[in-house]
């Protein structure tokens, strides 16, 4: 199954709110590496074929430049490794680290294909 097949008829959309990605790392499974953290929710019963995507990264990791630079990595590593692997009807937050600022990000993907398998739980 590749990325088109996938994400063909199913509704994606963005977490907005600070409640979802909180109900995401309150109820889900994640996956923590030195770049980043992965979060994964339970399965949405109301919304079986939504996919929701969240990305975010704290002040900690610099200022609004290494935000933004680390948040565009997260959005290819979701686009290029997580797209095809994705399960509707969940949420998936990524979560940038500092260490994204120095970490390769052919590092980051190896460690997102990592995540991604380790993941494959039900919740």
């Amino acid at each position: 199954m590749n990325h088109g097949e996938v994400l063909m008829d199913a509704k994606i959309d963005n977490l907005k709110k600070r409640s979802s990605y909180k109900a995401v790392a309150a109820h889900g499974v994640c996956y923590v590496s030195t770049a980043f953290i992965l979060q994964v929710g339970k399965k949405m019963k109301d919304a079986p074929d939504m996919i929701r995507f969240g990305f975010t990264t704290s002040r900690k990791v610099g200022g609004a430049v290494e935000r933004n630079r680390v948040r565009r990595q997260l959005k290819e590593l979701a686009r290029q490794v997580i797209a095809p692997h994705i399960e509707r009807g969940r949420d998936y937050v990524l979560v940038g680290r500092r260490r994204a600022l120095k970490t390769p990000f052919q590092a980051m993907v190896l460690e997102a294909q990592k995540a991604m398998r380790k993941l494959k739980v039900e919740l």
